[in-house]
């Protein structure tokens, strides 16, 4: 897949902070049950941004806070039910995607779908951009 360039200023943007396999137990899904027994999720967030000031100063002023992203994906992740992994990934989405954040690629994985013949997990992963 071909890498996406963003528009920083005067120059592309490739840069990338990842926060994977973030694992919560949680209550989502069309069937009551999987909304009132909590089940196992993941979550895998790619944000792209300028990272030069931080990679030059050092300083996590720069950047953004990976105690905050990940934050922001509990609060989304234990926050009321969704019927939809889509809405979930897209919920998330949209609360990373503040400056200087320019683009938010989130997979949500439920790894125990209740599905017959499915011993993988089942997911939906979206990608937003400022």
């Amino acid at each position: 897949m071909p890498r996406a360039w963003l528009m920083g200023g005067d120059r592309a943007v490739s840069d990338r902070l990842y926060l994977t396999d973030l694992h919560f137990m949680a209550c989502h899904g069309v069937l009551e049950h999987e909304r009132s027994r909590p089940q196992r999720f993941s979550v895998d967030l790619t944000l792209t941004l300028d990272l030069s000031a931080a990679g030059a100063s050092d300083r996590l002023e720069a950047s953004v806070d990976y105690r905050w992203i990940w934050a922001t994906a509990r609060d989304v992740m234990l926050g009321p039910p969704r019927q939809l992994l889509e809405a979930l990934a897209h919920d998330l989405a949209l609360k990373l995607l503040v400056p200087p954040v320019r683009e938010v690629s989130v997979l949500v994985k439920k790894l125990d779908p209740p599905l017959a013949g499915v011993g993988g997990w089942a997911g939906a992963e979206v990608t937003r951009r400022a």
